[in-house]
Formats: structure tokens, C-alpha cells, sequence
């Protein structure tokens, strides 16, 4: 082994929506590939970069100079986005847990819903300002959905989601049908679930 090198690793990327204890997921993803390149780490710290944002890594290793490659640094740089990819992930979805939780929404199915909506039970007030509520909600969803980028197959269920939804009395259906949908409920934020929970 050769005498202590340091390296530094800059990644631009969003830090938006990681849990508060992502930088030991970084590091620990530095540890795990270390041993393949021979790297020989004995320190990292990861920290947060403000302009432009992404992550700031300091290595302090034991390997030779020469074993610090732009290879290395290629597949570091890969492994590290998909850990705080995963990461983020399920901070997601642990918050949409929560908020499942909270609102009573049961998502794993066992309560059971009817393909209509029953309204007849609010007054003439309630049933005009929830459909108001849900037909604003639904435009907000129109937007998210454009901008996600969706493949072909889950853009055009989401087009038949939004279409059904302009019928008061199957709303709640097609909501929990793109929140069980993965490639929908994963472009949905948990503040835009919540919002779907409480007017379904």
C-alpha cells in the first residue's frame, strides 16, 4: 500500500425529498465499492452542496494514487445516485405511509369500495363544493401527470383516470386506482396524495 491519498467526489444532482440521514447512505455506498478497486478507504464524509446543489464527498484512503481512476469515479458516481435514488424512494414512500395513516386511508385493499361514489348522503352544499374541490384537484393532477414524462402505457391510463374523474360518482374509484398504480402514485408528491385521500 501506498502512503494516505485523498480524493474528492462532486456529484450535481437535487437533494429534494431525502430522508435526514442520507449522507450515511453515501457513505456507506463509498465503503461497499472501495474494496473492489482497491481503494483502501479509511474515511468518508459527505455533505451537501449549495450551488449548484448535489453532493460533496471526501475520501481518505490507503490505496496506491494510480488506483483512483475517472473509471472509479465513473461507477461511484453511478452507485451513489442509485442509493440516493433508493433512498429517496422510500422516504416517500414512509411519508405516504404516515399520511395514509392519519387521513384513515386504507390502501391495502381490505376495505372494500364501490365502482360508484355515493353522494346522496351530503346536503346540496357539500355535494357542490366537493365536486368543485375534486374538479380543481383533478386539473392540479393533469398538470403533475404532463410533466412526469409517463410512458405511453401509463399516460394513457391516466388519461382515462382523468376522464372517468369528471363523473362525481367515480371519483374515489379512479383516485385509489393511480394511487395502487406504481408508475402513477410515484410522480404523485405526499402533500397531492393527501389531497386525493381526503376528497375520495
Amino acid at each position: 500500500m501506498g502512503l494516505k491519498q485523498h480524493n474528492n467526489l462532486s456529484i450535481v444532482c437535487s437533494l429534494d425529498g431525502l430522508p435526514s440521514n442520507w449522507r450515511l447512505g453515501v457513505e456507506a455506498t463509498v465503503r461497499e465499492i472501495s474494496p473492489l478497486f482497491d481503494l483502501y478507504v479509511t474515511t468518508v464524509k459527505a455533505g451537501a452542496r449549495k450551488s449548484p446543489e448535489g453532493v460533496l464527498i471526501s475520501i481518505a484512503r490507503e490505496g496506491a494514487e494510480a488506483a483512483w481512476t475517472e473509471r472509479v469515479e465513473k461507477v461511484l458516481i453511478e452507485r451513489i445516485l442509485a442509493r440516493l435514488a433508493e433512498l429517496r424512494d422510500q422516504s416517500r414512500l414512509a411519508e405516504v405511509a404516515r399520511l395514509q395513516l392519519e387521513v384513515g386511508w386504507d390502501a391495502s385493499g381490505s376495505s372494500k369500495i364501490s365502482v360508484r361514489d355515493d353522494l346522496n348522503s351530503l346536503t346540496e352544499r357539500e355535494r357542490t363544493e366537493l365536486i368543485a374541490s375534486r374538479r380543481s384537484l383533478a386539473a392540479e393532477l393533469r398538470v403533475v401527470f404532463q410533466e412526469a414524462e409517463l410512458a405511453p402505457q401509463a399516460a394513457s391510463f391516466c388519461g382515462t383516470a382523468l376522464a372517468q374523474m369528471e363523473h362525481p360518482e367515480r371519483w374515489a374509484l379512479w383516485v385509489r386506482l393511480l394511487l395502487q398504480v406504481s408508475e402513477t402514485e410515484a410522480v404523485l408528491r405526499p402533500e397531492v396524495q393527501r389531497k386525493m385521500m381526503e376528497l375520495a
